[in-house]
């Protein structure tokens, strides 16, 4: 596996240009392959939306780039850098996963209030009203847990890049007393369902989490 471990691609020493490149192709590969399913899953008319209309289709692309990317990009690069610093001090294992599980939710939604504020500003959107652009960011989210708008797409591209970091954490973790034992993940090592089930369970407490945000805004309005 090319990027594994990761620790050995993603340190603190290396430039922040070859870091942040790094982040970026981890950023991109998961939001090219969900942007398909999510075209795919929504209702028939926004297809033949996207394809008769170039302005529709502009409008997807600068979604992407602008409200989209730069929120997958900065919650992933914080998370590899988090993880970054813990591997170098030697310390993974269950205070990163539950730190990494707090980063990301946090930063995705302070970044969403950022983007959609500024996008009131320079597009216009939401009708030119900032405090309207984050009003809706709540229940936006909500809906991005089901992948039912690009949100969803921009989540699941901040969730997914966890998986890799999760089990090598707690495969370090986990063969901290037998150092000379490979460090090759196979199917049959005893605690790879540790691993598997403790992603799941912090999977689920991310998207729970999301959800509860868009209740409790629905709640205070």
């Amino acid at each position: 596996m090319a990027l594994w471990p990761p620790e050995r691609h993603f340190r603190t020493q290396i430039p922040f240009s070859t870091f942040a490149w790094k982040c970026l192709l981890v950023s991109l590969v998961p939001c090219l392959a969900l942007v398909p399913i999510y075209i795919a899953t929504s209702p028939a008319a926004f297809w033949e939306t996207l394809v008769s209309m170039p302005a529709a289709r502009a409008r997807l692309i600068r979604q992407l780039l602008t409200n989209g990317l730069p929120v997958i990009f900065a919650v992933n690069y914080a998370a590899f850098f988090l993880f970054a610093t813990f591997s170098e001090r030697r310390s993974l294992g269950a205070r990163y996963i539950a730190l990494d599980a707090l980063l990301r939710p946090i930063l995705f939604v302070v970044l969403h209030i950022v983007i959609y504020a500024l996008s009131a500003d320079v597009y216009g959107s939401f009708g030119g009203d900032r405090v309207q652009g984050m009003r809706v960011v709540f229940p936006t989210l909500e809906r991005s847990a089901f992948l039912e708008n690009l949100s969803g797409v921009y989540l699941y591209s901040v969730l997914l890049p966890a998986m890799p970091l999760y089990v090598r954490a707690l495969q370090v973790c986990s063969t901290s007393a037998a150092p000379a034992k490979t460090t090759k993940v196979a199917v049959h090592e005893p605690w790879i369902w540790p691993i598997v089930a403790a992603f799941s369970v912090t999977f689920v407490a991310l998207v729970a989490m999301t959800l509860a945000l868009g209740t409790v805004a629905r709640l205070v309005q």
